[in-house]
């Protein structure tokens, strides 16, 4: 059985995350590689999901930093209650 763990961010887990590239057509997802979005992954409640061997395989974010500015304009998030996932 695969178990999975929630981790805080540190500078090496957002190097990591930072650093991953996808696949077109998920490229649009690649994140730049700058002291805002080191900052942003820092300093905001994002967390890491570290698999059993201690392997980096995802990382989410709750709250404000969750919110996607499209969907909140068009009023499709505006819960309260919002989870973003993504893995590498």
């Amino acid at each position: 059985m695969n178990q999975l763990f929630i981790r805080d961010m540190d500078e090496a887990i957002v190097t990591e995350i930072l650093n991953w590239k996808y696949e077109a057509p998920y490229d649009f997802y690649d994140i730049e590689f700058t002291s805002d979005a080191l900052n942003e992954l820092l300093e905001n409640p994002y967390y890491a999901v570290i698999n059993h061997t201690g392997e980096l395989v995802g990382f989410f974010c709750i709250g404000k930093s969750a919110q996607v500015p499209i969907g909140i304009q068009y009023r499709c998030l505006s819960g309260k209650n919002l989870l973003i996932l993504e893995s590498g």
